[in-house]
């Protein structure tokens, strides 16, 4: 595997809790919030894994007006399109 210089790592976008039309470049929800769903995602059962751990569904999904069972769904694109951006 080739190493990736720190120009091509990809960066996430900086969170904000208030709408900023100034600023479109921020993802319109708070880091407590984003943490709270990959805990979340990572915790969910899924097939491909060997167990999991019960946990309360995050409210940014609600937010989002998902389910949780569609966000596993989207979830689960993210990381094969993020596998193939990365290779």
């Amino acid at each position: 595997m080739r190493q990736q210089s720190n120009e091509e790592l990809p960066v996430l976008m900086p969170f904000s809790e208030t709408i900023r039309k100034d600023e479109p470049t921020f993802l319109p929800f708070g880091l407590k919030a984003y943490l709270d769903l990959m805990d979340w995602t990572g915790r969910a059962k899924r097939v491909d894994k060997r167990g999991h751990t019960n946990s309360q569904q995050p409210k940014l999904l609600a937010n989002f007006g998902l389910t949780g069972e569609q966000w596993q769904l989207l979830s689960l694109e993210i990381r094969k399109e993020a596998a193939t951006m990365l290779h």
